[in-house]
């Protein structure tokens, strides 16, 4: 990786994910979970953190490089996050670099001879899942799939596999179910790190000048499908 500060963090996920890295040294994490209501807290909770983050590295004139989860993930999380990063980017001239959810998911599992399946929680009984093998490349795109259907597919491959991730405790009992295994909901590779955001924020090119990364959509957002239903609806 290389030596660079930089400040990261997600909003994919039900939890907001923050953090500054000196290089290889993680001087600032946080965790942002749901409200006391269930509901996420990114948009109040990003902004209130941000400055430390940058005040653990000397402040922003310290900052490098700015680093931020594209998703795929929820479509209100990935528009905060893209928003924020284009606003610093704006008011503080650092560049930004998007990094892939999921892949930052796969590093937060941490090593593995086999192969890696980070699993996102993504709503209507499905599940946003990619597949590395152990040098972090990707053997397997990110999909929106149902549950069942990552099963299978990590039935039919050979050798050791780490999985883990929001939606794969949110389907815990499926892959218990199948003989799978995944990694404690509570410990470090459960849970999606904003220290990974950052370290691969720091590996990433740099975009073009005055470019900011957009949201890895996979699928059209609730919102668009309800109106297009209502559409349909109050056209009969």
């Amino acid at each position: 990786m290389s030596y660079v500060k930089v400040l990261g963090f997600d909003c994919a996920t039900d939890d907001a994910v923050l953090a500054s890295c000196d290089g290889e040294e993680v001087v600032f994490h946080q965790v942002f979970p749901p409200g006391t209501d269930g509901r996420p807290t990114h948009s109040r909770s990003l902004l209130a953190g941000i400055g430390s983050a940058a005040d653990a590295l000397g402040g922003w004139q310290s900052v490098d490089r700015i680093s931020v989860g594209l998703g795929p993930g929820t479509f209100t999380g990935l528009r905060i996050a893209a928003s924020t990063a284009a606003g610093l980017a704006l008011s503080t001239g650092i560049p930004v670099t998007g990094v892939s959810t999921l892949e930052a998911m796969a590093l937060s599992l941490g090593s593995s001879p086999g192969l890696r399946f980070p699993v996102l929680d993504a709503r209507r009984g499905e599940v946003f899942v990619a597949a590395y093998d152990r040098d972090g490349a990707e053997v397997m795109p990110p999909a929106a799939l149902p549950p069942e259907a990552v099963v299978e597919a990590i039935l039919g491959t050979e050798g050791p596999v780490m999985v883990g991730g929001p939606g794969a405790v949110r389907f815990a009992q499926l892959f218990a179910d199948a003989g799978i295994s995944i990694e404690d909901p509570e410990s470090a590779g459960g849970r999606l790190s904003g220290a990974a955001i950052c370290h691969l924020g720091a590996a990433a090119a740099l975009p073009d000048t005055g470019q900011t990364p957009q949201p890895i959509y996979i699928r059209e957002p609730d919102a668009k499908l309800w109106l297009e239903r209502d559409g349909r609806a109050s056209a009969r």
